[in-house]
């Protein structure tokens, strides 16, 4: 790599460390919208990702992930020195920490940054390695601007970074965060994972479709793995007959765990026994039904959906930015009764709607005192606002006799 290569990475630092300083705060939570008796109808995110905090990480997850990824990360500048010293001489790729991991994760490698994407394939693992020293020096120069000494800066700019980590990688299928592995595996917060949970779900970063217990896997791929990691001396014999007594689904994801304990046990973080003991504790997995009903949104039908994209443009409209985005449940109007009612009605008189071949369906019912609404039907975001209360009424007339009320190819609009 040359040095005006390495100039533009070092200068890039100054893009990336306010990015990863503010990404946690700004992680789009799930949106959850329910109906007037607080049933909930909808939920909205780009990922199925739930934010959490530091001070919610079981400190056994956190042993398990550093014992597995990355086993000097509390003294390392982020990346392996003797690590990579090791892999030169044999010329061979090293490991990544878990802040090279970070940055790869993040995409800093990712086409709308013009910048890196010049360094993107080529000299990719120096740059990585470059970009993860920055990021920790810059995270430790920040938080001594605030008042820190060197050591509290030094561990909460660790602190930072295994937080955005956890946030952030995927753990499955769909699944983002161990906030939200912690409720689709196990339903339980992450703040009550339990040891052998917190060691589970540490290893499945590594391969997270592969080590999705919820979804099958070859038969032959599950063996092959199995086989190399006792091969490899990953795994022990006795752990290695104990797994393929188990059900083939989690046979993958144990043999993870089997790997996650004994690195454990490596670095001096718990005894033989105790790996022995967590490996054959109940996990209390979901079933597989509900580890893949718990990693969906919750859609109802498409009218609700398009009532959850509407309550999210008008939270958009009024909320401050400081609250926009966040992990909230919106407890409407929406009367369940009325809105089956609604639904009804309109769905009889489509036949007649469509002679008219308009461009959509839109329909919503106020109350006529207070204007909430109180039922919807198609997408209330392209609707006009009524010019008065009694617009309401009279639209459920205009459904009685039969009659269609159209607007620019809008039905009911």
């Amino acid at each position: 790599m040359n040095y005006t290569r390495i100039d533009r990475i070092y200068n890039l630092k100054h893009q990336l460390i306010p990015h990863l300083l503010s990404i946690i705060p700004h992680i789009d939570g799930i949106l959850t919208v329910t109906s007037s008796d607080n049933v909930a109808i909808g939920q909205l995110a780009e990922q199925n990702r739930r934010p959490f905090k530091f001070d919610q990480i079981p400190v056994s997850l956190i042993d398990a992930l550093v014992a597995t990824e990355d086993g000097q990360f509390w003294d390392n500048p982020g990346v392996d020195v003797a690590g990579i010293a090791r892999s030169l001489k044999a010329g061979i790729g090293g490991g990544s920490t878990i802040t090279q991991q970070l940055v790869k994760w993040l995409g800093w490698s990712e086409s709308e940054n013009n910048d890196h994407e010049s360094f993107r394939n080529k000299d990719k693992k120096t740059a990585e390695i470059l970009m993860a020293v920055l990021l920790e020096d810059q995270l430790e120069r920040e938080f001594r601007s605030e008042g820190l000494n060197k050591k509290q800066a030094t561990r909460k700019a660790k602190e930072t970074i295994i937080e955005a980590y956890l946030n952030l990688v995927p753990f499955g299928a769909g699944i983002y965060g161990a906030k939200t592995a912690a409720l689709s595996y196990f339903g339980t917060p992450v703040e009550n994972l339990t040891f052998a949970q917190s060691t589970f779900l540490a290893g499945i970063p590594q391969m997270p479709s592969f080590f999705d217990p919820a979804f099958p896997k070859e038969s032959q791929d599950i063996k092959d793995y199995l086989d190399s990691r006792l091969n490899n001396n990953n795994i022990t014999v006795e752990q290695h007959a104990a797994i393929q007594n188990l059900p083939i689904e989690i046979q993958a994801t144990k043999t993870r765990q089997a790997v996650v304990l004994n690195l454990m046990v490596l670095r001096g973080k718990i005894s033989r026994d105790q790996a022995k003991n967590t490996f054959t504790e109940d996990l209390h997995l979901l079933s597989t039904e509900e580890m893949v009903k718990n990693r969906r949104l919750i859609s109802t039908n498409e009218h609700a959906d398009y009532f959850a994209q509407y309550i999210k443009q008008q939270l958009n409209t009024y909320l401050p930015p400081e609250l926009q985005g966040k992990e909230m449940t919106v407890q409407t109007t929406l009367n369940p009764e009325k809105q089956a009612a609604l639904v009804k009605t309109v769905d009889e008189y489509l036949p007649k709607i469509q002679a008219f071949k308009p461009k959509s369906v839109s329909v919503f019912v106020r109350d006529v005192k207070t204007g909430a609404i109180l039922a919807t039907y198609g997408d209330l975001v392209t609707l006009h606002p009524p010019g008065s209360s009694v617009k309401p009424a009279t639209y459920a007339k205009a459904l009685e006799l039969g009659n269609v009320i159209t607007s620019k190819g809008t039905v009911l609009t």
